[in-house]
């Protein structure tokens, strides 16, 4: 969650992250989809590599594979949110973006078949990677309101390129904070 966190130490997931983290009740929900996703795309994929891909010597078609998964995951998750609440994000499309073409997605997808988990280790470190990502939407929405409402941020700053600064030294910070756990705990 955070020692190898997604978003900010393995760089999946930046993006929407700073698109769509606009207060934290929102940033929350939309985490929590994205977790979910990673779930349903773990779940699903994992079984597919472990039982076609591998025994047949095709894990270097993992990403044509995982992709269209992912992307059909994500899809029947945005119908699911789309008829259990009608008006959530509605007009923005966050939801189509989020899920259907999130590398944090697919990424944990990938990165839990190549540290050759088992199926519960894959969904739990799927759970793990959505609970970090939620968490980063959770901070980031903080920091961008306190970003939105500094003054003296000069003009060439405002807008995205503060948003990658703050996500920079977000990272630093935790990258540090896995370095004096790895300290303690080894």
């Amino acid at each position: 969650v955070l020692v190898n966190n997604l978003v900010l130490v393995q760089g999946l997931g930046i993006c929407p992250t700073i698109k769509l983290s606009a207060n934290a009740g929102r940033s929350a929900a939309l985490g929590g989809l994205v977790g979910l996703g990673m779930v349903a795309a773990t779940a699903v994929t994992w079984p597919i590599d472990h039982f076609l891909l591998e025994p047949y010597e095709l894990e270097y078609y993992r990403i044509l594979a995982f992709v269209p998964l992912v992307c059909l995951v994500g899809y029947l998750i945005v119908k699911f949110v789309h008829k259990l609440i009608p008006g959530f994000c509605m007009g923005v499309g966050c939801l189509n973006s989020l899920l259907m073409t999130n590398c944090a997605v697919v990424g944990i997808a990938l990165i839990n078949v190549q540290k050759d988990y088992t199926y519960l280790q894959a969904v739990l470190g799927a759970v793990g990677g959505g609970i970090g990502f939620a968490f980063v939407m959770i901070l980031f929405a903080g920091m961008r309101h306190r970003i939105d409402h500094t003054k003296g941020i000069p003009q060439i700053f405002q807008g995205i390129p503060i948003y990658l600064i703050a996500a920079a030294m977000l990272a630093i910070v935790l990258t540090g904070f896995s370095t004096v756990a790895v300290g303690i705990f080894a």
